[in-house]
């Protein structure tokens, strides 16, 4: 299983960084991405929180509209944000 820890969550319309309590809380936490498919919602299982705590529950984001790799980087565009993620 590939671990991927949340760098950035941008708005997809304005291209800045998410302000939002729920977003900012997400970012340094360790996910497992479950099999991303356009068009879908995805799953977001997270393993552990931004202080490497073990955290149970998952983010389901709204459809995927794209998703690639670029060097060891994952970037996950969905109908409202553009997660960037490294795996780890």
């Amino acid at each position: 299983m590939k671990k991927y820890k949340l760098i950035s969550a941008k708005d997809i319309n304005t291209n800045e960084v998410r302000t939002d309590k729920a977003s900012q809380n997400r970012i340094g936490c360790t996910y497992n991405i479950i099999a991303p498919v356009k068009g879908a919602s995805c799953i977001m299982q997270y393993l552990t929180d931004s202080n490497g705590d073990i955290k149970e529950g998952a983010t389901v984001t709204s459809s995927v509209q794209n998703f690639h790799h670029i060097g060891n980087c994952f970037v996950l565009t969905t109908l409202n944000t553009i997660y960037t993620f490294k795996e780890v």
